[in-house]
This record gives C-alpha cells, structure tokens and sequence, in this order.
C-alpha cells in the first residue's frame, strides 16, 4: 500500500501533549469568541479568572451567571454562548494544584446528609397511621403490584439463573480482575449473609458451576458417607464464599466541586441483583417506560421547550422536567416496604447490603440501595413512576403513556400536574433540584438534553485531562459533532482549532464517523479530496484484497484506517472457559448490549469474549490497525449537518 497511508499510524494516539495545562487555553479561546455576545462585563470578569487560573473564583462567578432569574427570556445566542461559558469547565477534574478543594470530603458530606435525610424520612413513615397515608401510596402500591407481578418461587429461581456478572468491581474482584471468568473463578467469593441462601441456589441450579467449587481444592471437610447431595453441595459451597455484610463506597469523579459516592457490593450480591435488574427493566417496557433508551424523555424534553407558550399564552398541557437531588441515595428503607408488596421489599431487602464501609467505619444504612447495586436504577425508576401515576389519577387527571416519562430520576410530566407531582416526592422523602427542574418556560432539560424554544443548545463539557492525542481527537471531534447537531457556533468553533492545533499537522490522523472517537479526526471524506488526502487503491491493490473480499469490488474506490481493539487474552482453565461460554449464549449478550446503549465498547467486547469461553482481563487492551473499504466517511450525517462541520466552515 502507499506509504502516505501509513504517515499517522494509531500508535500516536498515546503520544503526550506538548503544551501544559491546555484546558486554561482553551477555555480562553472559548471566552474570545464569546466576548462579543456576553457582554464587556461578564467577559472581562470570566477573563480575568482565567488569566490567574483561579479556578475557585471562576466556578463561583460562573455559578451566579448561571442563576440569573433572567436568563431565559434572554435571545437566543446569549443563552447558548453563556451556557457554553457556564458549562466548559463545570465538570473538568482539576489536579490538587490548581485547585485544593476536596471533592472527596464534600462527596462525603453530601453522602451523611442524604442518609440523614433518609433517617428522617423512615422516622416519619413509621410514625404514620395506614389511614393517615395520602390517597396516592395506596394507589402507588397497587402500580408497583401490578407491574412487578406475584413474586412465586418459579419466579425467584427464573431471577436467581438470569444473573450475571457485571463489568464494575466488586469486593474480592478488582482491578484488572474484573470480567466473568476472574468472577466465576477467583475463590473465595463474597456474598452477605442475606443473600447466601439465594446465591447457592443459583450456583446449585448450574452443574457447571458446581464443577468449578469442585475443582477448586477447597473443600476443607469430606461428607459424611450417604449424605444427600444438597448437603455436599451446600458444605464445599460454605467452604468457597466469604460472608461480608457491608459494601464499601468509593468515590468516583462527578464534577469540579464534588465526586459520586458508589457502593462496591459483595460478588455473588451483585450478580443475583443484576438477574434481579434485567426483570424490573423487562417488567418496566409493559407500560412503556424503556430504561434502555433515553430518547423518549429528550422528545419531551424537545416539545416541553417548543410549545410552551401557544399564542403567546402559557401551555398547561406542556411538559416539565424534573430532576431529584441525589436521588438513588436518599431511598429510604422505610418508603421501600411501603410500597412495594411485602414479598417483594422482603426479597429486595436480602440481596442488599444494610451496612456501608468509608475509611475503615463502618454505618448501619438509612438507605435502601444506592448506586452500585445492581437493582437500584430500574427500582428507583418503577417508584418515581408509580408515585407520579398515582398522583395524577388521585387528582382526577389523565395518565396515559404518552403524558409521563421517567429515566431515572428524570421524570416529565404535564404542566398542570407537575406541583402535585412534586408534592407527592418530597412527601416520599426526595429533594427536588430546583436548578435542573424546569417546570414552565421555554428551557427543558432532560438525560443530557436542553432545549430553548425547539432548539438545541446543549454544551459542551469537558470531562477529561488533555495529556495526549487521543483526548484532543476526542475533544475535537466531540465538538464537532456539537457543531454539526446545535449549528454553528463561532467560540466553539475557535475552540476546535485550538484543541486541533496540540496536534502537529504531520501526525494527524483523518478518520470516518464510524471509527474509534479517539483514533483520528472525523472529517467528511471531501475534505481529504481538498487537501489531496483522498485514500484510494489502485487495479492491482484492489484486486489483491478482492482475493479475500470479492465484494469490495462493488464499493466506490477508496479505504480508511480503521482502528479495532480486542481485550488481552489470557490462558485460563478449560471447565472455566466451559461455563462460560455455556452460561453467556451469544444471543443473551448481544441483547444485553442492544438494550443498554450505555455499555461502553470495551466492556461490549468482554461480554461477547465471555461468551466464546475465552479468558480476557480489563485494561489491557491490544490495538491493531486495519484496511477497510468504504464508499464515503460521512456515517449518518447528511450534506446538511457536514457544511457546519469546523474544517468545512
């Protein structure tokens, strides 16, 4: 092949920037851009923070722009240039040296009043008399019933073998030790002591798995002659778990002031919450909240912010977002058995953890479930939906499908229900964000979407160090997929120059839409035929891959490097790599994958391992570059979207 193809092989993609600090850089850049339509002022404030690199002083600045009441009823370029400015940095990890705040302890903080908060909330519910209850928990209770269906034995069994091991840490696996085969593996595993029960029946029920605790070696005691064998299985089973009856949470970056705390449960606890999950999710889709796509609540988020007003009048029928402060940690225990069948809160309520771990302490858990268990995001958003249904039926109104939707803790409702709504949250003992809740006005936001008025003009954020080529290709084509959906912005389009220039032109990479964002710049393919870049084979070199690829033929002429990726191999034992491969069937893990867009490729590509049988460890990932032919770069971006394109404008 011609060696202009091989001028930027991906191995740069680790190669370390230059310049120190970029982010200051850019976000001055951004600022430039912006002065003309942010006003003298509020530029030579920002400005000024910028050029001393005091990122306290600018956080607190842009948090008072930010809670301007006027702010959207201003024009439309102002609201986007200042959101833009608001949001570049909110959520980038400054290191200890520019900015000493403890986002750790604040996390901490915010973690001991939410259990507070849950400590109160459970006192009052015991307190309440069953007749003293709104209408709206009874009604609530029944939805849960209905949907979560009679809890049988079959039923449990069915939940138990569906399990799964996820791609998180856990207890007695972590590290690069996280994929099945270390999880079905490494001895001794980790389960509390509430869910042992559960967790030996669902090991009992796979022979194969059995197998695996058999060969292990450590069964410490032999049977005694003519003992059932439930008895020899349930010995050689205690000789192979740990009983721990607490997780322990970590903190994990969330934004520039403050982390997000995460439960890292027991193995086997997760693995049963997970069978546990994908039933509540399943359960969920019959009355039309589907947990594996956002895209419904972005719709309403879209016409919530377009028909707000009709004729100039404001809309009751519109829609309005809500969104809860720390909602998965502030699900008390005592509103879980309220409401959900006591069967169910009582199955629930095994397969947690009742006790936490920070630092060596130890707390006795106000909380239900937090993130990190494996049931917590389908429970908490079955009980949003439960209590804004039954909130508005209670109220005489409407409830169809279409009039409701929850992700989460993102809910929409119709305008002239969302007081009550709330209402009825805060009674469970939820805190409404009142900055990320818009419940009239021409702004929605919802799962990573805002609108003004019909329009786009979500920002964007920069979430990551800028310490090699990778990050900027990831910057810069981020941007550019910004640029291409919300329309031209002159700021962030100097903002895409700036981030291109840490690259020199000499080692750039010039990838499709369709590759690793990581890998190369996204360009439209008309671009390279600008520069004279266009990749292209000649008669010979077409007919040596049409050997192997007899319908390359039929593609309009040209390749594209294109990056793959596959997770290290390792060698593993056979009957491990056995269960494995019979465990995860194909089908199950690409369904998997289909319903939750939100799986990242590496943790893809681990699943479908899993299911050949073949051992892989995490973080150890082996790149190789390949020739594929392509007829054009553009993916699934029409001429229209690639004109706003930063290398096209």
């Amino acid at each position: 092949m011609r060696k202009y193809l091989h001028k930027a092989p991906y191995g740069n993609m680790g190669a370390p920037v230059s310049q120190r600090l970029p982010h200051w850089e850019l976000y001055a850049t951004l600022l430039r851009g912006s002065a003309s339509v942010l006003g003298f002022d509020a530029f030579c404030s920002l400005f000024s923070s910028t050029l001393r690199r005091d990122v306290g002083e600018l956080l607190s600045r842009v948090k008072v722009l930010d809670a301007d009441p006027q702010l959207y009823d201003q024009p439309l370029p102002y609201l986007k240039a200042l959101k833009q400015v608001v949001c570049f940095l909110k959520k980038f990890p400054f290191s200890k040296q520019e900015f000493p705040h403890d986002r750790r302890q604040t996390a901490f903080e915010k973690w001991l009043s939410a259990e507070d908060q849950c400590r109160k909330t459970n006192a009052r519910l015991r307190e309440t008399a069953r007749a003293d209850l709104p209408k709206f928990v009874h009604r609530a209770r029944q939805l849960i019933a209905d949907v979560l269906g009679e809890l049988k034995p079959s039923l449990i069994m069915q939940m138990l073998e569906s399990g799964t091991h996820g791609p998180g840490s856990t207890r007695s696996n972590h590290g690069g030790r996280v994929t099945s085969y270390f999880k079905f593996a490494d001895l001794p595993y980790t389960v509390s002591e509430g869910a042992s029960t559960y967790a030996y029946a669902a090991i009992s029920s796979s022979p194969l798995w059995m197998e695996i605790l058999e060969r292990s070696s450590r069964r410490v005691e032999i049977p005694p002659a003519g003992a059932p064998q439930y008895q020899k299985e349930l010995m050689l089973f205690k000789d192979c778990i740990e009983i721990v009856n607490n997780d322990i949470v970590d903190f994990v970056p969330k934004d520039a002031l403050t982390d997000r705390p995460i439960g890292i449960g027991a193995n086997l606890n997760m693995f049963l919450q997970l069978g546990v999950k994908d039933y509540i999710q399943d359960r969920l889709t019959q009355v039309g909240i589907d947990l594996s796509d956002q895209s419904e609540n972005q719709r309403k988020a879209y016409l919530g912010s377009r028909y707000a007003t009709v004729n100039g009048v404001p809309n009751l029928g519109q829609f309005s977002t809500i969104d809860l402060a720390s909602a998965s940690d502030t699900i008390s225990k005592e509103l879980v058995f309220l409401l959900l069948p006591t069967e169910w809160s009582a199955f629930l309520d095994d397969l947690r953890h009742k006790c936490s771990e920070i630092d060596g302490k130890e707390y006795l858990l106000e909380k239900f479930c937090a993130m990190g268990n494996g049931f917590t995001f389908p429970l908490e958003s079955l009980i949003f939906w439960a209590v804004t249904k039954a909130t508005i039926l209670e109220a005489g109104g409407q409830c169809k499908r279409q009039d409701i939707s929850v992700y989460g803790d993102d809910i929409i409702v119709r305008f002239e229900h969302a007081t009550r709504v709330i209402e009825s949250l805060e009674w469970c003992g939820f805190s409404v964000n009142a900055d990320k809740s818009f419940l009239s006005g021409a702004f929605k936001e919802s799962c990573g979407a805002d609108f003004y008025r019909g329009t786009d003009v979500r920002p964007f954020y920069l979430k990551r160090e800028i310490k090699t080529y990778g990050d900027c290709y990831f910057i810069a084509n981020s941007i550019a997929n910004r640029l291409m959906s919300t329309g031209p912005n002159r700021a962030l389009h100097d903002v895409y120059h700036a981030a291109l220039q840490l690259i020199p032109p000499s080692k750039r990479n010039y990838v499709p839409f369709t590759a690793n964002i990581e890998s190369g710049l996204y360009v439209p393919l008309s671009y390279l035929r600008q520069h004279g870049r266009q990749p292209w084979l000649s008669e010979s070199e077409r007919a040596l891959l049409s050997k192997d690829n007899p319908w390359i033929t039929d593609l309009q002429t040209g390749v594209y490097w294109a990056q793959g990726f596959t997770p290290k191999q390792l060698k593993g034992k056979a009957y491990v790599r056995m269960c494995l491969a019979l465990f995860h069937s194909p089908s199950e893990v690409e369904d998997r994958i289909r319903r939750n867009r939100f799986v990242k490729a590496e943790d893809a590509e681990h699943m479908r391992m899993a299911s050949r049988g073949q051992v892989s460890q995490r973080d150890l990932l082996r790149y190789y570059v390949k020739l594929a032919p392509t007829s054009n770069w553009y993916g699934s971006w029409t001429e229209r979207h690639l004109r706003a394109h930063p290398l096209r404008g």
